[in-house]
C-alpha cells in the first residue's frame, strides 16, 4: 500500500493517494504507518498536483495520526510544513513547528526550509528560522 501512495504521488495523483490511505485507516488493509501518512502529505506538495490548495488535508492527517497510535516523525512535521508553507500559510507552519514534540522530535529545519522555500519567498523564511533559532536558544 506504500508503494501505492507513492506512485500515486509520483503521478500527481493526490486525490488517489488519498483514497489509498483512507482504504488503510478504515481497517481495510494493514495498518498506515509513518511512511504510508508521509507519503500522503507530500501527495499535498506537489505543485503538479494542483494539491497547493490542499494545506488543511495535509494538517489533518498530520492531526489524525495519532488515533492509528502513530506519532509523527520529524521528516512527517517537515512534509506538512512544507504544504503550508508551499500555500502561503506561515502562521499554520509556525504554529505546527511549534507543537512538535521536542522531547522526541528535533526539527529539521534547514531541510525544510530548503525544499518548500522559493527564492522568491527567502524573506518569509527567515521569519520562521528566526522563530525556531530563538527557541534552541534558549533551551
Amino acid at each position: 500500500y506504500n508503494a501505492a501512495i507513492g506512485a500515486c504521488r509520483a503521478a500527481h495523483a493526490w486525490q488517489a493517494a488519498l483514497a489509498v490511505l483512507q482504504r488503510l485507516t478504515t481497517g481495510k488493509g494493514p495498518s498506515p504507518d509513518l511512511v504510508s501518512f508521509g507519503t500522503a502529505i507530500l501527495a499535498m506538495c506537489s505543485k503538479r498536483s494542483g494539491a497547493r490548495g490542499q494545506w488543511e488535508r495535509a494538517v489533518a492527517l498530520l492531526e489524525a495520526m495519532p488515533s492509528q497510535r502513530l506519532q509523527p516523525s520529524t521528516a512527517v512535521y517537515n512534509a506538512t510544513i512544507s504544504a503550508l508553507v508551499r500555500a502561503g500559510r506561515w502562521q499554520a507552519a509556525l504554529s505546527i513547528l511549534q507543537t512538535m514534540d521536542y522531547g522526541q522530535q528535533r526539527p529539521d529545519l534547514v531541510s525544510s526550509m530548503r525544499r518548500s522555500v522559493p527564492a522568491a519567498r527567502v524573506a518569509a523564511g527567515s521569519l520562521l528560522w528566526r522563530c525556531w533559532t530563538r527557541y534552541w536558544t534558549k533551551r
